[in-house]
């Protein structure tokens, strides 16, 4: 490499593993090696992939998603039931399944929504159980893509 910079016959070199004879050079732009494939690094994303797939299957929490939007909320110890319902990111789809609760008689503990302007996810506590019936109705509608129901046994 060094031979091939010092007769011209390469203009440049970048490299992340800098040597001695590299440091210093007019032709070699160095950078820092970032370690992504260091084994603590992977260790380290490992741990974070199953500290997030744990949230999700546990809370219906979402981070660092691709196609979805940051979610995250820690439910009260009064919170029986979580509701999880992903929504296309359409007007009127938290008035819907507010009222389709409210209209059952079901109590909101609280309730966060957030969106990525295509999909919306939403989070929606509750200190009762939620039927199979009232999840029929929020299903019916076609701009609702899934729902889910997370029991807190408490």
């Amino acid at each position: 490499m060094l031979a091939a910079l010092d007769s011209g016959r390469l203009s440049g070199y970048i490299a992340d593993f800098p040597t001695e004879k590299l440091i210093g050079h007019d032709r070699v732009l160095l950078t820092p090696h970032l370690g992504a494939s260091t084994s603590e690094s992977e260790e380290n994303c490992a741990m974070m992939a199953v500290r997030e797939l744990s949230n999700y299957l546990r809370y219906g929490n979402i981070t660092n998603s691709v196609n979805f939007p940051n979610v995250e909320m820690i439910p009260s110890d009064l919170v029986r039931t979580r509701l999880i319902v992903i929504n296309r990111d359409v007007p009127g789809m938290i008035a819907f399944i507010t009222n389709v609760l409210g209209n059952n008689q079901i109590n909101i503990d609280s309730y966060k929504n957030e969106s990525n302007g295509t999909i919306g996810y939403n989070i929606i506590d509750m200190e009762s159980d939620v039927p199979n019936s009232i999840l029929d109705l929020i299903e019916c509608n076609d701009d609702v893509i899934r729902t889910r129901i997370i029991t807190f046994n408490r």
